[in-house]
This record gives structure tokens, sequence and C-alpha cells, in this order.
């Protein structure tokens, strides 16, 4: 089973953050699990990132938080 998540908590960029150690243990439940994160490019632009084996956040660095609402 897959599961596709979508939030706006930018601590999952954060290596060992209580955030990012909670969706491991989520994705652990799943054959796969993508995290789709809204971000202002503004903030810190980030990258795909696979947090765990079956885990990946993919980033939507926005340009601001018009264009991540509007979304």
């Amino acid at each position: 089973m897959f599961l596709i998540s979508i939030g706006t908590d930018r601590k999952i960029f954060e290596e060992g953050s209580p955030v990012r150690n909670r969706q491991v243990e989520y994705g652990s439940l799943f054959d796969t699990t993508h995290i789709v994160v809204w971000n202002e490019r503004n903030k810190g632009e980030f990258g795909l990132i696979n947090i765990s084996k079956n885990v990946f956040v993919h980033p939507t660095n926005s340009k601001n938080k018009l264009f991540y609402k509007l979304c």
C-alpha cells in the first residue's frame, strides 16, 4: 500500500527532529510513503530527500505563501 501525505511542517527537513522521526515511523506501515511539504523558497530551498528506505519528502519551494496556499 502507498501513502501520499501533504503538510507544511518544515521541521521534516531537520535530521533527528520529532516530526521527521514520526514520519519515518508512519512510513514503516506502508510500502512507500511520499510527503509533499509546502514551503517558501525564500526561507530555504530544499530538494527531494529520502528520509528512510521507503519515505520520500518532496518540497514545493514556492515563491511565497500565496502560491503554495493556492495550489
